[in-house]
């Protein structure tokens, strides 16, 4: 049946429209998902069908992070919910607003049924700020009110429930508001003037920043609070951006290793006072364990869930803390560029990047400089992503996307599908581990079906690298950590896309150059020594 203008699911979709959705993400039944396939047709929300629920969730919070909207996907009932359900926590762990839909049973019949059947509500909640069922009165205002939920900080997951004979329905004629924007905190909390004082006593102060001062758009203020003291900026690795990594104060990633060895505590281990903006523990590897004093400035209250024990505490609008505090402390040079610098190559001639063979670090030193400018970054957990935190320099916010708070597999090609989706005309360059790519190899349907063109670099060492690093810590036997030998590159030619197998770095170099001219997708099966692949870890994580 064709929809009206007066239906639930017009309104519901119209509602979608209003808050920047770009895409849906899912895997869709034969129940609410169809219905609401057809009115996001009508208002020009292309549903994307993938090949699991959790890359629906994952590509749908990129596609948000790109729009500066809240991600949206959907699944069937029962199992497909709780194949999505794995998507939301990922929302939940990387503070990523999404809000999951789920096809349910319409409410007077479930009480009949078995099938399927499962409290979608109590299962979401565990991950999401809210769990609701959609209701026919004002559908639109309802999935406004959601998103709004999920975009406010901290960001996170929302679920809703659509009952199967609900979207066809006529709909309540209740005003819709257009706008639920999270309204900016008009009061700055907490005593800034001690803050001010704190830092214009110490001699060797470091910024520490996390992606809240991304998400509030105060970037420019802490650029330029770092070069007012001279101080040296840190950043956790979803605040990547927040200041250009070839800029002179650039210092590096905090990942929470705190050992005095590691790239991280040669800079951090040096300052006097750490200042924290934006910070989230959720990014952490370990429990806070720098002894300097810390002070905590922040857009929200976040003494739940409080990074260290910070001396003094401020929280409001981020931009004008930071511009207060810029105007209000000495200026300061209390870092030189000169030891920034030999920190710097200190970091390169570490990984090995100076090496004429292939290793991680060299692939993505050579990868960097013959991409284009404005090309995105998605990557997950591995050995080649700790590496990339200091070889691939990101300049601007939201061209890197990777996993931090869940630290998980998989979602690589997921993150890869959506920027590509979004962001058409730049390239998309996809770091992604053998392990993680077996986990989401089916999706080279959706990117061939898509007519998608990201490049996928496969590090391949045939085994879960990082765990037999930990499992050779211990003292264990190599066990359940190698995988069988597999050709990536006939695999990526057999959905359509193009493939190349390389071992050397001219190899590498001759086939990236070739996807960057490639209209489809094209996957580099980058064969790497083990060993030395391995090695890189000990300056990083120690």
């Amino acid at each position: 049946m064709s929809m009206s203008d007066r239906t639930v699911g017009d309104a519901f979709a119209k509602a979608l429209k209003r808050g920047g959705v770009p895409y849906v993400f899912g895997i869709p039944g034969g129940g609410s998902a169809i219905d609401l396939i057809e009115a996001c047709r009508t208002v020009e929300i292309p549903f994307v069908l993938v090949q699991h629920e959790t890359t629906a969730s994952m590509s749908a919070i990129v596609a948000g992070e790109l729009t500066g909207s809240c991600g949206v996907c959907m699944s069937i009932m029962g199992p497909g919910a709780a194949n999505l359900v794995g998507g939301s926590s990922f929302g939940l762990w990387e503070r990523h607003a999404v809000l999951s839909l789920t096809e349910s049973y319409p409410t007077a019949q479930a009480p009949r049924m078995s099938l399927q059947l499962m409290d979608h509500s109590q299962m979401f909640m565990s991950f999401s700020k809210a769990s609701e069922v959609l209701n026919d009165d004002h559908p639109g205002e309802q999935a406004s009110r959601l998103m709004s939920l999920a975009l406010a900080e901290r960001p996170g997951p929302v679920h809703l429930d659509i009952p199967n004979d609900l979207l066809t329905r006529r709909a309540g004629t209740g005003n819709h508001s257009t706008s639920h924007a999270q309204e900016d905190a008009i009061k700055v909390v907490g005593d800034l003037g001690a803050i001010t004082d704190a830092v214009d006593k110490a001699v060797k102060p470091v910024l520490v920043v996390g992606p809240a001062v991304v998400r509030v758009e105060a970037c420019d203020e802490l650029r330029m609070l770092a070069e007012r003291l001279g101080a040296a900026v840190v950043t956790t690795s979803k605040a990547r951006g927040v200041i250009p990594e070839d800029h002179p104060l650039w210092a590096g990633i905090i990942t929470g290793v705190y050992g005095d060895t590691t790239f991280e505590g040669r800079i951090v281990g040096q300052s006097d006072l750490i200042i924290g903006v934006g910070l989230d523990r959720m990014e952490l590897l370990s429990p806070w364990n720098y002894s300097q004093p810390l002070v905590s400035i922040d857009s929200i209250d976040t003494s739940a869930e409080q990074v260290g024990s910070p001396t003094h505490t401020v929280h409001g609008p981020l931009d004008r803390i930071l511009a207060q505090l810029t105007e209000a402390v000495q200026p300061a040079e209390a870092w030189s560029m000169a030891e920034l610098s030999e920190f710097r190559g200190y970091v390169r001639s570490s990984l090995l990047a100076d090496s004429v063979d292939l290793n991680s670090a060299t692939l993505l030193e050579r990868a960097q400089s013959m991409a284009p400018p404005d090309t995105t970054l998605v990557t997950e957990t591995g050995i080649y992503n700790a590496v990339n935190l200091f070889t691939w320099k990101v300049h601007a916010p939201n061209l890197y996307f990777g996993s931090s708070g869940a630290n998980t597999m998989g979602f690589s090609i997921p993150a890869a599908l959506a920027s590509s989706l979004v962001r058409s005309t730049q390239k998309t360059v996809a770091l992604v581990g053998d392990g993680g790519f077996l986990m989401k190899a089916s999706e080279l349907e959706t990117l061939a079906r898509e007519k998608l063109a990201p490049i996928i670099i496969v590090f391949n060492d045939r085994s879960l690298g990082l765990i037999r690093i930990k499992q050779a810590a211990k003292g264990y036997e190599r066990d359940a950590v190698d995988l069988a030998p597999v050709d990536f590159a006939k695999l990526a030619q057999s959905f359509g896309g193009r493939g190349e197998r390389v071992a050397t770095l001219a190899a590498f170099e001759a086939a990236f150059t070739a996807a960057l001219d490639d209209d489809r997708f094209t996957v580099i099966d980058a064969r790497l020594d083990p060993d030395v692949y391995a090695s890189h870890m000990g300056p990083i994580r120690g």
